[in-house]
């Protein structure tokens, strides 16, 4: 994919994202969002957010789909109250 290509699907990502209403985003993520004023401030703020989730949620996931411990008193709990 040559330079020109990406630099046209980044923009025109930016702006979707920069078109998008305050119900289509959490609220946070839409008032940061609309601070952007470029398609290069809506990268960067992608990508930090793809960092967050990735350290405080997506690691943790992965971690606990790792371990192959299961906990089988809590699945019995889980069954008794069904």
């Amino acid at each position: 994919m040559k330079s020109s290509e990406v630099n046209a699907v980044l923009n025109k990502f930016g702006g979707l994202v920069l078109s998008l209403s305050p119900i289509d985003l959490p609220p946070l993520a839409f008032q940061l969002f609309s601070m952007c004023s470029s398609c290069t401030e809506v990268m960067i703020l992608v990508l930090a957010f793809d960092k967050y989730f990735y350290r405080f949620y997506y690691k943790k996931l992965f971690a606990d789909m790792e371990s192959n411990s299961s906990d089988y008193d809590s699945i019995g709990l889980l069954l008794e109250n069904i």
